[in-house]
Order: C-alpha cells, then structure tokens, then sequence
C-alpha cells in the first residue's frame, strides 16, 4: 500500500480508502469546517496547516455534491479544491497526481 503523509509540510494520512476532498483557504477556515459539518455526511473532516496556509480534508464515501463546491467558492475565501478518488482503480500517488476535480478560486464550478 502506497499512503501520502504530506501535503505542503503539513502531515496527512491518504491511503485510498475514502474518497478525500482537499480544500486550499486563506482564511477562516472554522467557518469552512462549520458550514460542511452543517451540510454534508463524512467520516472525518481534519483541519490542516497555519494561519498563512490553511487545508481542510474532508474524507467521505463519495466526493462532495457540485452545489457544495459552488457554493463554498461563493461564500469563503477558497484558493483551490482537489478531489482524490479511492483506491477503486489505481494507485493513491496516480490519483493524487491526477485529481479527479481540480478548482481554483479564478474559475469555479458552472
């Protein structure tokens, strides 16, 4: 098994057994984690980084709903979202690599 344990300096444990949601923010990142406990179903929603660079993970069975992306790029102050698919297909490094869904704050969702 193949596990990523760092993202930018910042630990993580992503071994392919959710399908995990990294969301890049500059700030208020309480407010972030607040709303997606508000609104979606996951396991584990892990704050990661400091105050000049901020990571949510949120790890689920399925990857967050376009509206919630939508919506989060409208109400916080998002740089990027990634979304690493389970290990269903190939190896965690290839997926993180690849996201399935690759955001920035410039050109959200339609």
């Amino acid at each position: 098994m193949i596990e990523v344990i760092e993202i930018d300096g910042n630990p993580v444990s992503i071994a392919g057994d959710y399908f995990e949601t990294l969301i890049f923010i500059k700030a208020n990142s309480n407010e972030v984690v607040k709303y997606l406990c508000e609104k979606i179903q996951a396991d584990e929603i892990n704050f990661l980084g400091n105050p000049d660079e901020q990571i949510i993970e949120v790890k689920a069975q399925k990857f967050l709903e376009k509206e919630i992306l939508s919506e989060l790029y409208l109400r916080f102050n998002i740089q990027i979202i990634e979304g690493i698919k389970s290990r269903a297909s190939s190896s965690i490094l290839q997926k993180y690599a690849n996201p399935i869904y690759y955001l920035r704050a410039d050109a959200p969702l339609q």
